[in-house]
């Protein structure tokens, strides 16, 4: 389902906040606004929706067990394990209102009540907020997130629950979407608690985490963070570029430069104080990877903390230019200074099957020590048994590997000496193999 969704939404905040040239990098991008789905999204879209059903409808969990749904164009079959991370979050709700909390799912906050006094922003704000659970007796309000990934998510100053908890943390959003009686209209909640629920990640502080903070902060946040904010990144008109660990989850990071700068300049202070080629950097300079001190124990936290941030975005990245330089090299074109070389393929069987069935030909004992080793782990400890059934094996495919063009002979130890070396293509591979069979037979 492709849901439209605010210019500058709650699950982006932290990303626009800190990088402003994103908001118009991310507009530019073909179908802005428009919810891009994966496996992992609608995995996480059914969680909610199975959770909704039990708050709302009480139906026990166990009903939904066995059933096949689709979200996004993806189908799940729902299984226990699925449950059981489901009911994590439920038994959070359900505990909070048997102490007395009135509980709305999937509501749709507006940050602007918190600035009524301000300009109008030029574009509009609004959040989907898994929970929302206030107690009328105590004023304490609770903004619960459901987050069924694996990436770590901390409810601490978190960006997009604070944006929802200032759409939520008002008397006329509170007496709209909650049953409860009015408050005076320049009454706050007292105490707000931001909790994230990540029933699929092992934590040191548990499965569900809470951070308390108030009603006063959340306005103040609102206001002094939120609101310039959202003016900075409108009018930044791409000026302001600054990569970091949200870049993986920008809609236009394919399309941005600030990514690449990164790496480039990353990679010019890693080289920055090398030695000229062929000569040995100095050894009284530091590692510029590791700031004044030259071992990796004296790295600052600080440091470590820049470099795995920047890791984030460098890598993929990296990852995409080596996999784009090795398709062209294969296909045929050129990238100074690279090329492509050939892993010899893995050996498996071609029938596991005929495999138990030549060995118990061969050995009745050795049967259960056959599989499921591979041929190679075959032939390492029992090389008489595998020449037998060397016939049954098959060589995989060459994997194409991107290196450094070598500028200098390299020097091959007398067991590569006696290999040919490997070719340049999987046909050349054939072609070579083939050759030196015929030589094979005419010595």
């Amino acid at each position: 389902m492709a849901v439209l969704h605010s210019p500058f939404p709650a699950s982006a905040a932290k990303r626009l906040l800190t990088c402003p040239a994103s908001y118009g990098m991310s507009l530019a991008v073909e179908n802005a606004g428009v919810r891009r789905a994966s496996v992992y999204s609608a995995e996480g879209t059914l969680a909610h929706a199975v959770a909704q059903a039990r708050i709302e409808s009480g139906v026990p969990l166990a009903f939904f067990l066995g059933q096949t749904r689709s979200v996004d164009g993806f189908t799940f079959t729902i299984d226990q394990e699925f449950l059981d991370h489901v009911a994590v979050y439920t038994d959070h709700i359900e505990t909070l209102i048997g102490l007395g909390y009135l509980v709305t799912l999937e509501q749709r906050v507006d940050p602007a009540v918190q600035w009524p006094d301000l300009y109008p922003l030029p574009i509009p704000l609004w959040g989907t907020s898994d929970c929302i659970a206030y107690h009328p007796g105590t004023g304490q309000l609770h903004i619960i997130d459901l987050k069924f990934g694996m990436g770590l998510v901390e409810p601490e100053d978190n960006p997009q629950l604070l944006y929802y908890a200032a759409g939520s943390c008002h008397p006329v959003v509170l007496n709209a979407t909650l049953p409860i009686l009015a408050l005076p209209d320049d009454r706050l909640p007292n105490d707000v608690t931001l909790t994230v629920v990540q029933p699929r990640l092992g934590h040191p502080d548990g499965r569900v985490r809470s951070w308390p903070t108030s009603g006063l902060a959340v306005r103040d946040w609102a206001r002094d963070v939120l609101y310039p904010g959202v003016v900075l990144a409108v009018m930044d008109m791409g000026q302001h570029f600054v990569p970091s660990e949200h870049c993986q989850y920008c809609p236009a990071y394919k399309n941005c430069d600030a990514p690449a700068r990164l790496a480039l300049d990353l990679a010019h202070e890693v080289f920055s104080k090398a030695g000229t080629e062929d000569t040995p950097a100095d050894p009284n300079i530091p590692d510029p990877l590791f700031g004044m001190n030259a071992n990796k124990g004296g790295m600052t936290d600080e440091r470590l903390i820049d470099l795995l941030n920047a890791s984030v975005v460098v890598m993929p990245l990296m990852e995409q230019a080596r996999e784009i330089a090795r398709d062209r090299i294969v296909g045929g074109g050129s990238i100074p200074g690279w090329e492509v070389t050939y892993r010899k393929g893995r050996r498996d069987w071609t029938n596991p099957d005929l495999v138990l069935d030549a060995m118990w030909d061969i050995d009745h004992d050795i049967m259960p020590f056959v599989l499921p080793l591979s041929p190679a782990q075959i032939e390492k400890q029992e090389p008489f048994l595998y020449d037998q059934i060397a016939f049954l094996a098959k060589q995989g495919e060459p994997t194409p590997v991107l290196q450094l063009q070598s500028r200098t002979p390299r020097k091959r130890s007398p067991r590569q000496a006696l290999q040919p070396a490997l070719p340049a293509s999987p046909a050349a591979s054939l072609e070579n193999a083939a050759d030196a069979e015929r030589g094979n037979d005419a010595s």
